[in-house]
Parts: C-alpha cells; structure tokens; sequence
C-alpha cells in the first residue's frame, strides 16, 4: 500500500511540474501578445512622427529645387537656412528612433536601476506626435524623481499600456479639451504613480473586471494590455494597481516599493491562477457576449440618426442628455450642445411636471414605461407627446442607461379632437341612430335613440333588429344586407316597437361600410308618426275630394248621356258619306249650319277638306262599321276661327246604299272639364309630398336653443350667422301668432304635456305655415331641463289645399253652368 501512495504522490508531483512548465509558457506568449501589441501601437505612434517631418524635409527640397529651376540660383543664406532646418529634422527622426530602439532592445528580464522621469520621457517622446495628431494634451507631473530597481522596459511596457487605453478611451467621447496626466508622488517608502482621465469613466461593473484576461471596453482590443499590466506590476516589482472613477473619468493608481527586484520577482502567471482560468474564460465569455451585444447595437445606429421620432439616451439614473439624434433636436428646437446644459424636467410644461418623478420612479422600478405628457419647445411653446421609457440593467440590477423615445402627438390630438367632435354630433342629433352588424345586432346606438324607444344604451346594445321593429326578422335583415351591400345606402318605411309595447311608424336610412373586415349597417331613424298623420289627413281629403268629383261626374255622365239621347234623335250634324269619302248627304238642326255646310261639304270628299289626322280616323271608323257594324266615340280636333273645338264621330252603315251615317258632336267643354279633373287629380298627388321636418332644444332654465340644419333651413338663416337664436325666432314668428305660442308653451309647461300649434313665420315679407310640436323633459323634483321639439313647413301644404278648395269651387261652377246649358 505505501509503495502504492509512494507512485501515485511522484506521479502527482510531474503532473504539477508539467502544469508549472505549460504555465509558464503561456505566460510568456501571454507577456508577448502583449507586447506585440503595444509593439504595433507604437509602430504606428513612429510613423506618424516621421510622417510630418519627412513632409517637411521633402517640402524644404523642393523649395531649393524649384528656385534653382525658375531663378537660376539661389541665395547662400537661403540655402544655409534650408540645411540648418532638415538638420533639425533629421535629428529629432533620429532621436525618434533612438527612444523607440531603446524601448524593444532591452530584453524581458534584464533588471536595472532606472530613473522613472526617464521612462516617462521616453513614453512621452513615443506618443508626442500621436498625440498632439489627436488633439489630447498629456500631461507629467513629478513631485519626485525616484529610481527603481527592475526591469525599465516592462515599467515603461505598462505606463504605455495605460496611457494608450486612456487615449483610445477618447475615441468614443466628444470631451472639447481631452487630457491625461501622470503624476507621480511618494508615500511611506513607496512610489505612487496615478494615470488620470477626463474620458468618461469606465462602465464596466465590477470595475476591477478591466484587469481580467480577455476583458476589453475596446471594440477591436484584445483585452491583454491591462491584464498584463496588472501582472508585471503586482508581480515584477512587488507593487500594487487599482483603479476607479474619479472626476469625470478613470484612475489608474500604481503603488511600486523600493524594496530590491529579487525579493518580490515571481511568474507573471502562477499554478493557482491556471487553475483559475476557467473561471476568467468564464467572465471573459460574458464580456464578448456584451461585445456581441455593443456590436449589434452600432447596427441601429442608422435608424438612430434617420428615425422620425425623438430618442434621448440618459446614463445610469442621470437626468442630463448623454446622447439625442437629428429628430430630437427638431422637435424641441434645441441643438446637442444646448441640450447638454439643461436636464429633462426642463423640458415638461408645468402641469406635467409634477408627475415625472412618479413616473421616472417606476419606469426605474419596472424597467418599462409609457405615458403621455405636455413638454414645452425652446421657443416656450407646449405640445402633447408620447413618451416610452426603456431602463437597460446589468446582472445584478443596476441601471447603466436609460432610453427615452418620445412622439408629437400634436397632429394625433388635433384628429382625436375632429372625431371626438363628430362623435359628439352623432350622439346629440335629434334623429334616432343605430350601428348593427352582419347578424342585425346593435354595436353603437345614441342618447335620442334610447329616449325615442324607451331602452338604456346598455339594454339597447344586448338587442337586434328584430327586438325593436316587429316587420324585420333576423332572416329579412340579412337578405336585406345583400341589397344594402349593393346599393350602399337605402330609404326604408317600417315600424318600431317601444319598450312599453308601442308601436310608432319610421323611417330608416340604411348606410353600409365596411371596417377592418366586418360588415356594418349605419341606421338613421326619424319617428314619422306626425308626418303618417299628415299624410293620412290628406290621404281623407284626397278620398272626400274624389268621392265628390266622383258624384259630380255621375251627375255629369247622366246628363250627358240624357243629351245624348236628345242628340240621336236630332242631332247637331248628321253626314251621309260615301265609301269613297264623299259628303253626299248633311243634316242640322240649325238652318243657317245647314245651309253653311252644304256650301262647303257637299259633294266633296273629306280628305280634300279635313286634316290627315281626321282623314285617318274617319276612314278607321268606318273600317270598324265594316267590321263590327259600328263604331263609337272616335275623338279629333280642328282649329276653327272661335279656336280650337274637340268633337266625337260615331259611324254607321245604311244597309240600302252602302254608304256611311256619321255623326259627329262637339265636345269641347266636356274636353276642358275632363283636363280640370287630371290637373285636379296631379295636384291632389302633388300635396301629398311631406316637407322636410327640423328640430330644436331648449336647455332649461339657462334657456340654451340649438336648432337642427333643417330648422336653419325652414328660418332661411345661414347656421354661420351671428345672433341669438331666441331673438331670430321670435321675431320670426307672426305678430298676430306671438302670444298664442307664448301661450300654448307656457301652457305645456304646467300641465307637463306635450303639445302641437300650427302658426305663421315671415320670412323677407313671404308668410309661411309651419307645424310645431314640443316635448319637455322634467328632473326628480319635477323641474323642467330639458325641451325637445320638431318644426315642419307646410306652406306649401296649406297652398294645395287653398288651391283644392278653389279648384272644387270651380268644378262645381263648371258643372252647375253645364248643366243649366244642356
């Protein structure tokens, strides 16, 4: 057993010498990757050193050149000048490249005595020009100069390290005067050495993650600098480094003792940090993952600069302006730099103020939030916006920044505004309105609607077609739709149940749309129960007028056919014609017509004397005789000197002869009473077409009138004009009416009834008849709020029935004169 645990501790103790020596050369390609990396660096820092002078030495030759060309010669003092200075130039290239030979001959662990303003001087001559290039200003403050024993190449490795990061810390930052110092100082036997920023700072938490392997804030870096700069310095020479946020930027703090090199010299990488490094690939993975993530954010940085919207982002809990795109500064009107000396409550109106720090606060709790507020432009202009708040947090709930994304939404309440107002309209007109859907099913009904069917809007909502009209079945309504869908919009009488069992007559216009897919019927209801009866008022008087034209025609017809009689037997004009259309025979009962037709008729054919429409019913009639034996009430006209006389032929056929009787009457005045009747009958119909009716409401007691459109029509005023509708109405009203109205209305107002008044309005001289009816509405305690009434112009109603009445007189004067002349 122990030779056992002898073998197994002696092959334990070569894994670990193997381990210890794989350590050791990673450290070194670890040490030279570093190094290799400066190396580029500041092989890049020599080149644009050697590029201005060079530039310079080339532009002094040229210089010469050009005057030997052009001149011929060229003046001692000239040239002495020309040479003095590319002397000057060449020997700060060659001591350019002294300082940069001195940096990368030394070898890796060749230990000294050197001067740290030395080494500084040295780091200060690599990155002179580069940094002068970039504008920043390094500066070196020595309270001491003190020697260190160590390697100098590695010191100076590490403070090139530091300075370089806090240089490129730059490139990702607008700071106006960029600045980096070095000071060096000592405390208790110890060199302090810090290397200052005013870059921004470092993000990164926790901070010290920067001395990791493989941990970078660089997009491109290798994340090698500082941790082998963490590692020479702890390591190498025995001191420490550490790091924080200090003053608007990074600090790096480098404690070295004056202790001898050997008693601190290790590794750079030990056994136990091998055994350690999976967890730094660990961490190492996470921070490429946020590279990743810093990566794929530069991609929306196009949409940053291009979006249409407002985006601000604000570091940490930070109030003030980090970062804002073109859109930002457009909507308030300030540019980047005026945005970075104000803060963002700057920019809420004083109402919306108070209910930011609310808001921030929970935005910060819950990571999200949106709301709207009022902001305020820099012109002090205010505008309603919309706001969306998005909080980014690390790992262990920290905020690093927040984003704000911020909309006008001046255009957006200006549209809201115009649909609420519309949407006001359709819920306070007078008419009843009611939106179904595909199945007849209320989706949207107004106040007037619930009052005129007696339902609430909620009842009303549950309810379809064919729970508030007792024709229209569910059925009806969709066969119904198909017309609808093709015709758009359609005029419908029907009926309407209330919800007391009632039933009133309407008028349904139909509407269809369609939105977002669905099928919707868009319904204006008018109650024509007033309207019904009107109609039916004349519909009696049509029927009364009809009835008594009726009894007046059968009296007129057994006139007639009584003078008829008389007429067969001795008629007005009696004519034998020939088949030929001769005139062989003519019989009157007055002498004088006799003896003038004869002269004029006799022995001549009708189609030389009648017109061609004559000629073409005579020779019709007695095609007739032929046929059937006789023929009977064929009618024509001719213009005689008195006008134009209407007369009706009779024929017959004389059985002897084969010649034709004809009897012809004249029936002028019965012609004109006929043509009375068809203009009676076409006026009749002409009245029986209702006039439009408008509507008004009466707020009470404030006395507040709105008039429908169709009311501003019946008062001819234009809706625009100026004036008090309380005025406009009653000064509208006839003089000889006004106190009957005031009356009737008073009146209803006591008894709480409703009532109607037929009354007389001037209009510019013109006196019109209008039908008026009111219904007032009455609080819990019996006060009245509210009246609602209806105005119809029946001027035009009252002038047929004038014109009935005249047209009635007249009709029984014709008679009555018809009848004293038979």
């Amino acid at each position: 057993m122990s030779i056992f645990l002898a073998y197994k501790v002696k092959s334990l103790q070569k894994e670990r010498d193997a381990l210890l020596n794989e350590t050791k050369e990673e450290a070194k390609i670890l040490f030279l990757k570093s190094r290799y990396t400066s190396m580029g660096e500041t092989v890049g820092d020599i080149a644009h050193q050697w590029k201005q002078p060079l530039n310079a030495i080339s532009a002094i030759q040229n210089s010469i050149k050009a005057s030997l060309i052009f001149q011929g010669e060229i003046s001692k003092e000239k040239l002495l000048n020309s040479v003095e200075t590319s002397f000057k130039l060449l020997q700060h290239l060659a001591e350019t490249i002294d300082t940069f030979y001195s940096f990368l001959s030394q070898r890796n662990n060749a230990t000294m005595r050197f001067s740290i303003a030395d080494e500084l001087d040295k780091v200060r001559k690599i990155t002179e020009y580069s940094f002068e290039n970039s504008n920043i200003t390094l500066n070196f403050d020595l309270e001491i100069n003190p020697t260190i024993h160590g390697n100098a190449n590695e010191f100076t490795h590490s403070m090139l390290n530091l300075i370089l990061n806090a240089k490129d810390a730059f490139d990702n930052s607008s700071i106006e005067t960029p600045t980096i110092t070095v000071h060096v100082s000592e405390k208790n036997q110890t060199c302090i050495l810090t290397v200052s920023d005013n870059a921004g700072g470092i993000r990164l938490k926790p901070i010290d993650m920067v001395f990791d392997l493989h941990i970078t804030t660089k997009e491109s870096g290798s994340g090698l600098g500082l941790f082998m700069t963490k590692k020479i310095i702890e390591q190498r020479f025995g001191g420490k480094i550490s790091v924080n946020n200090k003053n608007g930027g990074a600090c790096f703090t480098i404690e070295i003792p004056y202790s001898e090199y050997g008693d601190h010299y290790s590794d750079i990488v030990t056994l136990d940090e091998k055994l350690s490094l999976n967890r730094i690939n660990q961490l190492s993975r996470k921070v490429i993952e946020l590279e990743e993530i810093e990566k794929a954010l530069k991609k929306w940085a196009d949409i940053f600069k291009m979006a249409h919207w407002g985006i601000a982002m604000h570091v940490g809990t930070s109030n003030t302006f980090e970062l804002t795109n073109a859109a930002f500064h457009n909507l308030y009107g300030y540019t980047k730099q005026e945005l970075s000396h104000i803060s963002v409550p700057d920019l809420f109106s004083t109402d919306s103020l108070k209910i930011f720090p609310i808001i921030q606060k929970e935005a910060f709790d819950k990571g999200y939030i949106a709301f709207e507020a009022v902001h305020k432009r820099k012109d002090g202009t205010t505008f309603p916006v919309s706001v969306e708040l998005i909080v980014i947090k690390d790992d262990e709930g920290d905020i690093l920044y927040h984003i704000a994304n911020v909309w006008d939404l001046t255009e957006k309440k200006v549209a809201e505004e115009r649909l609420q107002l519309k949407k006001f309209a359709l819920e306070h007109i007078a008419e009843a309105v009611f939106m179904t859907d595909e199945e007849g099913m209320m989706t949207f009904v107004n106040t007037s609607a619930c009052n005129k069917l007696g339902y609430t809007r909620e009842e009303l909502l549950t309810m379809g077609v064919s729970d508030i009209d007792p024709d229209w079945s569910q059925e009806r309504y969709k066969e119904s739709l198909e017309h609808l869908k093709r015709e758009k919009s359609l005029l419908i009488e029907t009926r309407h149940r209330h919800k007391d069992g009632s039933i009133f007559p309407a008028e349904v216009n139909a509407n269809f749309f369609i939105y977002k897919g669905h099928s919707y019927s868009l319904n204006i209801s008018r109650n024509i129960t007033e309207r019904k009866k009107a109609e039916e008022a004349i519909r009696n008087l049509n029927l009364s007028l009809e009835k008594r034209v009726n009894e007046r025609t059968e009296e007129l017809q057994n006139a007639l056919e009584f003078i008829e009689g008389i007429i067969g037997a001795i008629p007005d004009l009696l004519f034998e014609i020939a088949p030929d259309g001769t005139y062989v025979g003519i019989w009157a009962q007055d002498e004088a017509m006799l003896a003038a037709q004869k002269e004029i008729l006799l022995g001549k054919k009708f189609q030389e004397i009648l017109p061609p429409d004559v000629v073409i019913i005579s020779f019709q009639a007695m095609r007739e005789v032929d046929e059937k034996g006789f023929s009977l009430g064929k009618t024509y006209s001719l213009n005689l000197s008195e006008g134009k006389r209407w007369f009706e032929l009779s024929v017959s056929k004389k059985k002897t002869s084969g010649n034709y009787i004809a009897l012809s009457r004249d029936i002028t005045e019965r012609k004109k009473i006929e043509e009375q009747l068809t203009q009676s009958e076409k006026s009749l119909n002409e009245a029986q077409k209702i006039a439009k009716i408008g509507s008004w409401e009466l707020e009470l007691p404030s006395q507040k009138l709105t008039w429908s459109n169709e009311t501003y029509r019946i008062f001819e005023i234009d809706p625009e004009q100026k004036g008090e509708l309380h005025t406009i109405f009653y000064d509208s009203v006839h003089p000889d009416d006004r106190e009957i109205v005031n009356k009737v209305f008073e009146e209803s107002l006591k008894t709480k009834l409703p009532f109607e008044i037929i009354h007389r309005i001037v209009i510019d001289g013109r006196i019109k008849y209008v039908l008026e009816s009111c219904e007032t509405q009455y609080d819990a305690d019996g006060n009245p709020v509210l009246s609602i009434g209806t105005v119809q112009d029946i001027t035009e109603r009252r002038q047929k029935e004038e014109m009935i009445k005249e047209l009635n007189a007249t009709l029984e004067q014709k008679v009555k004169e018809r009848t004293l002349q038979l």
